[in-house]
Protein backbone atom coordinates (compact mmCIF):
# COMPACT_ATOMS: atom_id res chain seq x y z
CA UNK A 1 0.00 0.00 0.00
CA UNK A 2 1.35 3.01 -0.93
CA UNK A 3 -1.28 5.54 -0.42
CA UNK A 4 -3.64 5.55 2.80
CA UNK A 5 -6.49 8.37 2.98
CA UNK A 6 -6.94 9.34 6.45
CA UNK A 7 -9.86 11.46 8.20
CA UNK A 8 -8.47 15.25 8.62
CA UNK A 9 -9.95 15.81 12.20
CA UNK A 10 -7.96 12.47 12.98
CA UNK A 11 -4.91 13.24 11.78
CA UNK A 12 -5.04 16.99 13.49
CA UNK A 13 -5.33 14.90 16.78
CA UNK A 14 -2.51 12.58 16.53
CA UNK A 15 -0.07 15.24 14.83
CA UNK A 16 -1.55 17.63 18.00
CA UNK A 17 -0.47 14.38 20.42
CA UNK A 18 2.46 13.71 19.11
CA UNK A 19 3.61 17.46 19.25
CA UNK A 20 2.80 17.57 23.26
CA UNK A 21 4.48 14.23 23.50
CA UNK A 22 7.86 15.83 21.62
CA UNK A 23 7.12 19.36 23.75
CA UNK A 24 6.86 17.11 27.47
CA UNK A 25 10.20 15.24 26.30
CA UNK A 26 12.23 17.99 25.26
CA UNK A 27 11.58 19.85 28.28
CA UNK A 28 12.89 17.34 30.34
CA UNK A 29 15.68 16.60 28.67
CA UNK A 30 16.44 20.65 28.49
CA UNK A 31 16.15 20.95 32.12
CA UNK A 32 17.89 17.88 33.34
CA UNK A 33 20.86 18.99 30.50
CA UNK A 34 20.41 22.18 32.27
CA UNK A 35 21.53 21.06 35.71
CA UNK A 36 24.21 18.86 34.37
CA UNK A 37 25.51 22.39 33.00
CA UNK A 38 25.08 24.30 35.68
CA UNK A 39 26.77 21.66 38.16
CA UNK A 40 29.41 21.08 35.64
CA UNK A 41 30.49 24.59 35.67
CA UNK A 42 30.39 25.22 39.01
CA UNK A 43 32.99 21.82 39.16
CA UNK A 44 35.03 23.41 36.91
CA UNK A 45 34.94 26.82 38.32
CA UNK A 46 36.05 24.88 41.85
CA UNK A 47 38.62 22.91 39.85
CA UNK A 48 40.25 26.04 38.30
CA UNK A 49 40.14 27.91 41.77
CA UNK A 50 41.97 25.22 43.49
CA UNK A 51 44.33 25.37 40.77
CA UNK A 52 43.48 22.01 38.73
CA UNK A 53 43.48 22.75 35.09
CA UNK A 54 42.92 18.67 33.98
CA UNK A 55 39.18 19.26 32.63
CA UNK A 56 38.80 22.50 30.65
CA UNK A 57 34.96 22.06 29.07
CA UNK A 58 32.19 20.30 29.11
CA UNK A 59 31.25 18.02 26.21
CA UNK A 60 27.40 17.59 26.67
CA UNK A 61 25.12 17.54 23.45
CA UNK A 62 22.00 20.38 23.87
CA UNK A 63 18.63 18.99 23.02
CA UNK A 64 17.12 19.80 20.12
CA UNK A 65 13.38 21.12 19.83
CA UNK A 66 11.87 20.07 16.58
CA UNK A 67 8.83 21.68 17.01
CA UNK A 68 8.57 23.88 13.95
CA UNK A 69 8.23 20.90 11.75
CA UNK A 70 5.07 19.69 13.91
CA UNK A 71 3.42 22.67 13.88
CA UNK A 72 4.26 23.17 9.72
CA UNK A 73 2.25 20.24 9.70
CA UNK A 74 -0.45 20.67 11.60
CA UNK A 75 -0.88 24.70 9.95
CA UNK A 76 -1.05 22.04 7.02
CA UNK A 77 -3.55 20.12 7.06
CA UNK A 78 -5.70 23.04 8.92
CA UNK A 79 -5.62 24.65 5.51
CA UNK A 80 -6.82 22.30 3.40
CA UNK A 81 -10.05 22.11 2.44
CA UNK A 82 -10.19 18.37 2.22
CA UNK A 83 -12.09 16.36 4.92
CA UNK A 84 -10.55 13.40 3.81
CA UNK A 85 -6.75 13.89 3.12
CA UNK A 86 -4.27 11.37 1.04
CA UNK A 87 -0.92 10.58 2.49
CA UNK A 88 2.00 8.69 1.37
CA UNK A 89 3.98 6.13 3.41
CA UNK A 90 6.45 8.61 4.13
CA UNK A 91 3.90 11.17 5.69
CA UNK A 92 2.04 8.44 7.34
CA UNK A 93 5.65 7.44 8.82
CA UNK A 94 5.81 11.29 10.16
CA UNK A 95 2.34 12.25 10.59
CA UNK A 96 1.06 9.53 12.37
CA UNK A 97 4.02 6.95 13.39
CA UNK A 98 5.82 10.13 14.56
CA UNK A 99 9.33 9.32 12.85
CA UNK A 100 10.49 12.40 11.39
CA UNK A 101 13.81 12.33 9.92
CA UNK A 102 15.22 14.19 13.54
CA UNK A 103 13.15 11.52 15.44
CA UNK A 104 16.51 9.19 15.98
CA UNK A 105 18.79 11.86 17.19
CA UNK A 106 15.78 13.64 19.04
CA UNK A 107 15.46 10.46 20.88
CA UNK A 108 18.93 9.60 21.27
CA UNK A 109 19.74 12.84 23.20
CA UNK A 110 16.19 12.84 24.89
CA UNK A 111 17.12 9.18 26.34
CA UNK A 112 20.94 10.15 27.24
CA UNK A 113 19.71 12.35 30.16
CA UNK A 114 16.15 11.01 31.14
CA UNK A 115 16.33 7.48 30.55
CA UNK A 116 13.53 7.24 28.74
CA UNK A 117 13.17 4.41 26.38
CA UNK A 118 11.35 4.66 23.24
Amino acid sequence: MNFVKVNKVDLLAKLNANLATHKSDYAEAKKIWQEKIVSGLADLLDKAKAGDYTKDGLYLETPKSYEKSYLKAIEMVTMSVDSVLELDQNEFDRYVMDNWQFSDVFKSTVSNYTGKRF
